[in-house]
């Protein structure tokens, strides 16, 4: 195998049949990095070609490679794998599809059943919600909302040193324990852009209980990643 920038990896273990590999800190957003390996067999492809790229929030904690000179085992797990696949996709769509079909207003929120009997829970977190430093924009205001199943956090974004306008692309919300709520939409007022006014982004995510608890990290990127917005101590009402 063939590894550009070795050196900033700070385990590389090949097996067999595995390349098990762990990144250092020496990692920015956005890094490319090429990867090559060689199979032993002779068969064709006699070798695969990979890109790493470094993601700011992201990771894959496991990656299979299949070849198309394999057995019938890998094809039956290749099938399992996109039967999965495609029932999750199927019931995102089912659930797209609900929520565009539903009414505007509060009583979409009813039909839907993101509204509960109990309704909405606000919590004011610009106090005690902090940021990570050298982020892309600066925080003004932050809120975090619950419904059923359903959280929301609302940043105000002032304009950083940066001189090119920034949106969010995605977003991510981890808990102390590394757990991560299913992000379900990202919404942004605007482009951020120096001399103009604060915009308002929206972070709604699902829950797998009524009331998430403790605190959570909330990382917003860009387009390509590069430039993010980070904020800790992220609770829900």
């Amino acid at each position: 195998m063939v590894l550009e920038g070795r050196e900033r990896f700070s385990v590389l273990d090949a097996g067999l049949s595995t390349l098990r590999l762990v990144p250092s800190a020496g990692f920015n957003a956005g890094d490319r990095l090429k990867l090559t390996v060689r199979f032993l067999d002779g068969a064709a492809p006699a070798s695969a070609t990979f890109v790493l790229v470094a993601h700011p929030a992201r990771s894959e904690a496991l990656v299979e490679v299949y070849r198309r000179k394999r057995g019938v085992e890998t094809y039956q797990e290749e099938v399992r794998q996109a039967r999965i696949e495609a029932e999750r996709c199927k019931e995102e769509n089912a659930r797209l599809r609900a929520e565009r079909s539903a009414p505007d207003g509060l009583t979409g929120l009813i039909s839907t059943a993101v509204l509960s009997g109990r309704g909405v829970d606000f919590r004011d977190l610009t106090e005690i919600a902090t940021q990570a430093p050298g982020g892309a924009a600066s925080k003004h205001n932050v809120y975090a909302y619950r419904a059923s199943r359903r959280v929301a956090v609302e940043i105000s974004l002032k304009s950083g040193a940066d001189a090119q306008p920034w949106t969010a692309e995605g977003a991510t919300l981890r808990g102390k324990a590394n757990e991560e709520l299913q992000v379900l939409q990202v919404w942004q007022s605007g482009p951020l852009a120096p001399g103009s006014a604060t915009q308002r982004v929206v972070v709604e995510a699902e829950t797998a209980s009524e009331s998430p608890q403790g605190s959570f990290t909330l990382k917003l990127w860009d387009t390509d990643g590069r430039r993010t917005v980070t904020l800790g101590n992220v609770t829900f009402p």
